[in-house]
């Protein structure tokens, strides 16, 4: 959601590995009972959060890649129709320049029909 980094802990990350419930040894005094320390809670917390963190920094350098990658082929793809647009003007011109020789052709063509009749009715009535 434009740039915001949400941490979220899926139910099956991050929990912690299944301890034996504290065990009392009935020979010791009751002080002596076998507890998890919150040391060790929050070190497996800081270490969960700091897989967490490589996890997203792959996906970031990932999503830069990709990026980085859509934009060279945006860029590419632009170049391409850029030179497409180009040579579609030229066709384009070509074209026209061709339906006006043509043209310019077409009324040589009569015209020198015309002379030809018009040379061929001088000499008739010269040689008369």
């Amino acid at each position: 959601e434009a740039g915001r980094i949400e941490f979220i802990k899926s139910p099956l990350e991050c929990v912690p590995p299944a301890q034996p419930p504290p065990t009392t040894e009935y020979n010791k005094a009751p002080l002596d009972v076998i507890v998890t320390p919150p040391q060790e809670k929050t070190d497996l917390a800081k270490e969960c959060l700091e897989a967490r963190v490589l996890e997203l920094e792959a996906a970031l350098e990932a999503e830069r890649k990709a990026t980085q990658r859509e934009r060279l082929l945006a860029t590419k793809l632009q170049r391409q129709l850029a030179r497409r647009e180009v040579l579609q003007r030229d066709v384009d011109r070509e074209r026209r320049l061709r339906l006006d020789s043509e043209c310019r052709l077409r009324n040589s063509a009569s015209e020198a029909e015309r002379c030809r009749a018009r040379l061929a009715a001088l000499q008739r009535e010269f040689s008369r």
